[in-house]
């Protein structure tokens, strides 16, 4: 079983409209409202595909948190802790140009809170023993200390990997808690590693030296753009096919969802690649949040050439 945590989860609103115009009315040809969150995205993957996940997250006790509770348990299995705060809405408008996202701000968990999620974490880990359990999208800098100690601490009872999909600073503070896995993107790791944008070689050290700090995986995505990954013992180059995208929203948490189904199944670390890009792309002619066009897809595959480490 995969566990994946969301400390912030939303409905999805996502407007489909021929093209975005500002300062005009703009007709919507399409209308998705739907639960979501990165790691909730990355559990209705994996259970459409028929892998075993529990998503857990805080979800307040109003109207709004039951509406969430009710539709996300269509999707998945869910498990949830207490929450002082309400549902955010984030907003997607997808035009021919592109994708314009409003996203509304999350807040810090208070301690009490915290204490209730970890509890619940660890209660459903000591009954379930996850392979994996994977802490996605945004965490508050003055929770992410507390939560990779009990994190790690949890991992290391039940015998499951930590992965980390996370940004900023509080990205930093968790990966001291050396994560197994963790899925930057290219201007994630420019934070961490300023001179990562300057070019691919300067990208490749970069990830090259986290994968040794935190002695783990890094799968660098990087758009439609070639992205990298490093094991410590290999380093890919992956090259993805043209395609004309539907929705790319979720192809990130499409791809880390790809990734921990193939290693919790034993595959080895290209074929995990492999399969984190196979369904980014799976994800990308989709046009909800979550869910994959595998058949879509498959004709498409990115291309992965082992580099010299």
């Amino acid at each position: 079983m995969i566990f994946t945590i969301t400390l912030s989860p939303t409905f999805d609103l996502t407007y489909h409209v021929d093209d975005l115009v500002t300062d005009q009315v703009n007709r919507v040809g399409r209308k998705i409202f739907e639960p979501s969150g990165k790691g909730i995205n990355v559990s209705i993957d994996l259970a459409e595909e028929q892998f075993q996940t529990l998503a857990i997250a805080p979800i307040p006790d109003s109207e709004l948190g039951d509406l969430w509770i009710s539709a996300a348990s269509e999707k998945m299995i869910i498990s949830t802790s207490k929450s002082g705060h309400e549902i955010r809405i984030n907003t997607s408008i997808i035009g021919k140009t592109g994708v314009t996202k409003i996203n509304e701000n999350f807040e810090k968990l208070s301690s009490d809170e915290l204490k209730d999620l970890v509890g619940v974490i660890e209660k459903e880990a000591t009954e379930h023993k996850p392979k994996w359990i994977a802490l996605c999208g945004s965490v508050h800098l003055e929770n992410a200390e507390a939560l990779g100690q009990a994190l790690r601490r949890i991992c290391d009872s039940v015998g499951a990997k930590l992965a980390i999909d996370t940004s900023g600073e509080a990205a930093e503070i968790l990966f001291k808690f050396a994560p197994d896995f963790i899925k930057p993107n290219r201007d994630e790791i420019s934070v961490w590693y300023p001179e990562a944008s300057s070019s691919d070689q300067a990208l490749i050290s970069s990830i090259q030296d986290l994968a040794k700090r935190i002695n783990g995986t890094v799968l660098c995505t990087n758009g439609g753009k070639t992205a990298y990954a490093s094991n410590n013992k290999n380093l890919l180059e992956i090259v993805p096919p043209t395609i004309a995208a539907v929705n790319s929203v979720g192809a990130g948490d499409a791809s880390l969802a790809g990734f921990l189904a193939a290693e919790s199944s034993g595959s080895d670390f290209v074929t995990a690649v492999s399969m984190a890009m196979m369904w980014a792309i799976a994800s990308c002619q989709n046009s909800k949040s979550a869910g994959l066009n595998l058949k879509a897809a498959s004709g498409a595959s990115a291309s992965i050439k082992e580099l010299v480490q």
